[in-house]
């Protein structure tokens, strides 16, 4: 799992840095930087490319059953976070707007914005979320 959770993320910070700058040293960890999350996998990574850029991120791997939801409120954190809907449909709560997304979609929610995510259907959603710098 958790070179499936590095791969995806080191393309996803190959984006913002440039899909020319290599990485050249990935160091992986199974866990949680701050606070145990109850996922099915997660992961923090630190990459250096090339340019000597340092990529810091943290890993989710989330499922939302039907009906279900990440939290009673919107929650905010000072990581910038990109989420991605791998299966299912989700409603986006972004700083009180809604945004329907469904497998394949993404949305970067920036620092600090209050947000969850619903799964409105009958069957389980599942999403992989990625917060730089690591929080959780």
């Amino acid at each position: 799992a958790i070179i499936d959770l590095g791969c995806h993320c080191i393309e996803i910070i190959r984006n913002f840095v440039g899909k020319g700058n290599r990485p050249v040293e990935v160091l992986c960890h199974t866990d949680t930087l701050v606070h145990p999350i109850a996922d099915e996998d997660n992961a923090v990574a630190l990459i250096k490319f090339e340019s000597g850029t340092i990529g810091e991120f943290e890993v989710l791997s989330c499922t939302i059953a039907p009906g279900g939801s990440t939290g009673p409120t919107a929650f905010a954190h000072a990581s910038e976070e990109c989420s991605i809907v791998l299966s299912g449909r989700v409603i986006a709560e972004v700083a009180g707007r809604t945004y329907e997304l469904d497998a394949g979609d993404s949305i970067k929610v920036h620092r600090e914005l209050p947000h969850r995510f619903l799964n409105p259907a009958a069957v389980e959603a599942e999403m992989l979320v990625i917060i730089s710098p690591p929080t959780f």
